[in-house]
């Protein structure tokens, strides 16, 4: 039996693992503000159905919808600010430092676009894929090296640096357990939670992967 490429495991893990989601997990509905009410959503459709006729009793009824609405927004706003200002003192009291300042930052974070790019030794920013992964491989190693006796740990563990040793099925089991909840996922689309919920299935797909 052929032994299959690295990236053809990971794909398929990948959308087994998406697949898995979209069909048992619920799906939120979109909103552009996720602080407005169904109430206030009902009535934006409303007026959505109203945009556009002519006839003098739509537009009396849109210019109504538009008065109700603005002041359904507001009073959705200032209720969404009360909550998240209780959810604050509570977790200041609770000493949850983390649940605090994630609150915080609901409500204070402007949107940052994701950026793929990263600068090299020199300064120079680099931004196709095949330069920031070479980059990223080049800063990992350099920071997990040490300097002191450098050579001397090499020596040392001459076999291991030529060889490896392969990881075991425990050691890949306790990083999945240990995955951070919350993270948002990576290019892939996974989270933390998808993969700690496939289970043992999981962690033998990732064990023979990480070999």
């Amino acid at each position: 039996m052929q032994e299959e490429e690295p990236d053809a495991i990971a794909n398929r893990a990948r959308e087994v693992l998406i697949t898995v989601a979209d069909t048992h997990l619920r799906k939120k509905k979109w909103r552009r503000q996720h602080w407005i009410s169904d109430q206030t959503l009902e009535k934006i459709e409303e007026r959505r159905k109203l945009k556009g006729k002519s006839d003098l009793i739509s537009k009396q009824k849109y210019k109504q919808l538009n008065k109700e609405i603005r002041s359904l927004c507001r009073a959705d706003k200032t209720k969404y600010i009360i909550t998240k200002c209780n959810n604050i003192q509570k977790h200041q009291l609770n000493n949850n430092s983390r649940a605090m300042f994630q609150e915080v930052n609901s409500i204070t974070r402007k949107f940052q676009p994701q950026q793929r790019v990263i600068k090299d030794k020199l300064g120079r920013v680099l931004t196709e894929h095949d330069e920031t992964r070479s980059r990223w491989k080049e800063y990992c190693k350099d920071m997990y090296r040490c300097n002191d006796g450098e050579e001397e740990e090499e020596e040392v563990h001459n076999g291991d640096l030529e060889e490896g040793r392969e990881p075991l099925r425990e050691e890949v089991e306790w990083a999945i357990k240990n995955l951070k909840d919350g993270k948002a996922p990576g290019c892939d689309g996974l989270t933390a939670e998808m993969i700690k919920l496939s289970g043992e299935e999981g962690i033998d797909a990732y064990h023979h992967l990480c070999k």
